[in-house]
């Protein structure tokens, strides 16, 4: 298969009956030795720009607000309840999404926080402390015959029979850190959506 390198078409076969040599340890120039890891002071000081840091000018901040509960639709927004905040800029609605903008990120969390939004009640999961019970009350949708034991007459012959039931706390993944980016609105009016 055709590979790119250095610019350059090559092509490679490689023989998986004869494995090629390895290198030996003691000509290893990188691998087992130690680096200098040159971010660590400015890291360990807060130095260190991480995306959370990054800033351009006249960047607005934003945050989503989340429905109580899974397939609950948005029904009323009041706009006054973050009207007078410091920072703040607007709402954005579109549909069923709500979110806020604000000149910097306290702002925009602290307008997510009080915004007054009604969402319909979704009755779709239960809560935490009654999982198991639901789940084990659940129809079964598939019933599937892994393996058939010998027969002996009318019944199968067990080899060992198990009886019980195990429990084990059903979780899901949260987040635990704002996903962010930059993005730039142009001023050109040929490329504006």
């Amino acid at each position: 298969m055709p590979r790119w390198l250095g610019g350059k078409n090559f092509s490679i076969t490689l023989d998986f009956k004869k494995p090629l040599p390895t290198k030996p340890a003691k000509d290893f120039v990188l691998v087992g030795k130690p680096i200098p890891r040159m971010d660590i002071p400015d890291k360990v000081t807060g130095r260190y720009t991480y995306m959370h840091d990054f800033r351009v000018p006249g960047m607005l901040h934003g945050r989503v607000i989340r429905p109580p509960g899974i397939g609950a639709q948005l029904l009323d927004v009041d706009e006054s309840s973050v009207r007078g905040l410091p920072g703040f800029v607007k709402t954005v609605r579109q549909g069923n999404f709500l979110g806020v903008v604000a000149t910097d990120e306290w702002s925009a969390i602290r307008a997510s926080q009080k915004l007054e939004a009604m969402w319909s009640k979704w009755e779709g999961l239960p809560e935490q402390a009654k999982l198991f019970d639901v789940f084990r009350r659940s129809e079964i949708a598939r019933d599937e015959v892994i393996r058939q034991f010998p027969r002996r007459g009318r019944r199968a012959v067990a080899l060992n029979v198990l009886r019980g039931s195990a429990k084990r706390a059903a979780r899901s993944p949260s987040f635990f850190a704002i996903s962010l980016g930059l993005a730039a609105r142009s001023t050109n009016k040929e490329n504006s959506p």
